[in-house]
Protein backbone atom coordinates (compact mmCIF):
# COMPACT_ATOMS: atom_id res chain seq x y z
CA UNK A 1 0.00 0.00 0.00
CA UNK A 2 2.80 2.45 0.83
CA UNK A 3 4.39 1.77 -2.55
CA UNK A 4 1.15 2.68 -4.32
CA UNK A 5 0.82 5.87 -2.30
CA UNK A 6 4.43 6.80 -3.14
CA UNK A 7 3.78 6.14 -6.83
CA UNK A 8 0.65 8.30 -6.78
CA UNK A 9 2.48 11.11 -4.99
CA UNK A 10 5.38 11.01 -7.45
CA UNK A 11 3.06 11.04 -10.45
CA UNK A 12 0.92 13.82 -8.99
CA UNK A 13 3.86 16.14 -8.33
CA UNK A 14 5.49 15.39 -11.66
CA UNK A 15 2.14 16.35 -13.22
CA UNK A 16 1.96 19.57 -11.19
CA UNK A 17 5.54 20.53 -12.14
CA UNK A 18 4.67 20.01 -15.80
CA UNK A 19 1.54 22.16 -15.45
CA UNK A 20 3.56 24.95 -13.85
CA UNK A 21 6.19 24.66 -16.57
CA UNK A 22 3.53 24.95 -19.27
CA UNK A 23 2.09 28.04 -17.59
CA UNK A 24 5.37 29.83 -16.86
CA UNK A 25 7.57 29.15 -19.88
CA UNK A 26 6.44 28.88 -23.45
CA UNK A 27 7.57 25.73 -25.27
CA UNK A 28 10.20 26.35 -27.93
CA UNK A 29 8.17 24.61 -30.63
CA UNK A 30 4.73 23.23 -31.36
CA UNK A 31 6.16 19.72 -31.08
CA UNK A 32 7.52 20.43 -27.60
CA UNK A 33 4.17 21.89 -26.58
CA UNK A 34 2.24 18.84 -27.74
CA UNK A 35 4.81 16.46 -26.26
CA UNK A 36 4.29 18.14 -22.88
CA UNK A 37 0.51 18.08 -23.21
CA UNK A 38 0.66 14.40 -24.12
CA UNK A 39 2.87 13.71 -21.10
CA UNK A 40 0.34 15.54 -18.93
CA UNK A 41 -2.40 13.22 -20.24
CA UNK A 42 -0.17 10.19 -19.66
CA UNK A 43 0.49 11.19 -16.04
CA UNK A 44 -3.24 11.76 -15.49
CA UNK A 45 -4.01 8.32 -16.94
CA UNK A 46 -1.42 6.68 -14.70
CA UNK A 47 -2.87 8.37 -11.62
CA UNK A 48 -6.36 7.29 -12.70
CA UNK A 49 -5.15 3.71 -13.12
CA UNK A 50 -3.94 3.72 -9.53
CA UNK A 51 -7.03 5.47 -8.12
CA UNK A 52 -9.77 3.71 -10.08
CA UNK A 53 -10.56 6.87 -12.03
CA UNK A 54 -11.07 8.98 -8.92
CA UNK A 55 -8.49 11.58 -9.90
CA UNK A 56 -10.13 12.64 -13.19
CA UNK A 57 -13.59 12.43 -11.66
CA UNK A 58 -12.48 14.75 -8.87
CA UNK A 59 -10.92 17.20 -11.35
CA UNK A 60 -14.20 17.33 -13.30
CA UNK A 61 -16.16 18.06 -10.11
CA UNK A 62 -13.77 20.82 -9.04
CA UNK A 63 -13.79 22.45 -12.51
CA UNK A 64 -17.58 22.40 -12.71
CA UNK A 65 -17.70 24.32 -9.49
Amino acid sequence: RDDIMNDISSLFYERRRLQVELLTSAPKSEKEKYDKLLRLEELTANIDALTGGYFSAHIRIVKSG
